[in-house]
């Protein structure tokens, strides 16, 4: 009984199946075969199939091409020390303007202590070089600076211009004074602008002529003999910068130590070397034979404590006696111009 109602629902169930697969065929049929006359109904398009179309048919959008990158600044090289040297022309020292050198030779007639007989006519020629930076022109002047000047005239033109390096010489014509004695006058040269410069270092020495007038011989001495008597000998001015030697009984400057009378340091004054000696005498110039009393030192001299009226009596390593003056100092660049007369 129970297998038999088994078989009639199983019976069932297969013919209602088989009643919507009929359906399902049904409808499929009319959907895809319409009535003759009628319109095929259209075919939906899926959305891939929308995506597809749009795809295949709208142009591609453009390559847009990204700018290029804004470059980064080139950084800047700083400075730095390659170790190299300073060049020669950071070595060299600058090269006055004005500057006169000794030629080759010096004094070209009348060297040092020409032996020249009174009142005789003497022509004295100097050769230097031009050793500044500036051209001499003829507005340069050759002109006496101090001493003796034997009746020389005081200035000279220059008779040529004088090149950087080149030489010239330069010729004064003098008379020997009648006085028998040592005689020394000193020269410079004179720009157009009106600046001194001679020889040195810093051009600040002058170039000079130094006779020796002779004695009258015996037979041309008529005069009443007097008692011999020390003579007057030499008398000039005389510039010294810190660092320099002076010869008192030539009134010269030199850098040998072993020839100088005083050495002048601008923080101790004149120092006298080898075996020199000073004395303040007072505030006139001695006479012959008025020192030989005073009594002498070889302490260093302070020019700062000098002034132009204080007469200082000398002696020297080779005997001879004079006195000194203060004429100026410098306080700045320690130049002093001292008054010196020698006595034979």
């Amino acid at each position: 009984m129970a297998l038999t109602k088994l078989k009639v629902l199983m019976a069932q169930k297969y013919t209602l199946f088989s009643i919507c697969f009929l359906l399902a065929a049904g409808l499929c049929a009319c959907t895809a075969h319409p009535y003759p006359g009628q319109a095929a109904a259209p075919v939906t398009k899926t959305i891939s199939q929308v995506n597809l179309t749009r795809t295949q048919t709208l142009p591609p959008p453009p390559t847009q091409t990204p700018p290029p990158p804004n470059p980064l600044p080139t950084p800047s090289r700083l400075p730095f020390s390659t170790g190299t040297p300073l060049s020669a022309a950071t070595l060299t020292p600058e090269v006055s303007c004005n500057l006169a050198a000794p030629g080759t030779p010096l004094d070209v007639t009348i060297p040092d202590d020409t032996l020249l007989a009174p009142n005789q006519h003497f022509v004295k020629t100097w050769r230097l070089r031009n050793e500044g930076s500036c051209i001499w022109t003829q507005d340069y002047n050759l002109v006496f600076f101090s001493g003796s000047r034997m009746s020389a005239e005081p200035t000279y033109r220059l008779l040529r211009t004088v090149m950087p390096g080149q030489s010239i010489d330069l010729t004064v014509e003098m008379t020997a004074p009648l006085q028998h004695g040592l005689y020394q006058g000193n020269w410079k040269l004179r720009s157009a602008s009106g600046d001194f410069f001679g020889i040195g270092p810093n051009g600040q020495a002058p170039f000079w002529v130094r006779i020796q007038v002779d004695n009258p011989s015996p037979e041309e001495d008529n005069s009443t003999p007097t008692p011999a008597a020390v003579t007057k000998a030499l008398t000039g001015l005389v510039i010294l910068m810190p660092s320099d030697g002076l010869k008192l009984d030539t009134q010269s400057i030199s850098s040998d130590p072993a020839s100088v009378d005083l050495l002048y340091d601008s923080m101790d004054g004149l120092d006298p070397q080898n075996d020199a000696e000073w004395a303040f005498f007072g505030n006139r110039p001695p006479e012959p034979g008025e020192c030989d009393t005073l009594n002498f030192s070889s302490t260093p001299l302070d020019v700062q404590n000098l002034t132009s009226s204080d007469y200082i009596c000398f002696h020297t390593g080779l005997g001879l006696t004079g006195w000194l003056r203060l004429s100026s100092f410098d306080m700045d660049s320690g130049t002093l111009l001292l008054d010196i007369t020698s006595w034979r």
